[in-house]
């Protein structure tokens, strides 16, 4: 195969894996990665002392439903000022 090919195919290849990762990261949503997110935080928590475990756990109680009604009840109190 000709050199010129060659790299115009690894190019090709190059951006045909960018752009399907752009799109695999666009579909990711909101709701994912605040859970993603949420579940590491929970599993750090397993990594400290007994005595703080709870106290951690405490932090990341808080579902993504609840998360977003707690920023919609926030921005109505601040329309009402």
């Amino acid at each position: 195969m000709d050199i010129a090919l060659t790299r115009l195919l690894k190019k090709k290849t190059k951006c045909s894996c960018l752009l399907l990762c752009l799109l695999m990261l666009a579909a990711c949503s909101a709701g994912n990665v605040y859970e993603i997110s949420r579940q590491h935080g929970l599993q750090e928590c397993e990594l400290q002392p007994l005595a703080l475990q709870e106290s951690c756990r405490q932090q990341y109680e808080m579902s993504y439903v609840e998360y977003q009604r707690l920023l919609i009840d926030q921005e109505g109190r601040t329309e009402k000022r």
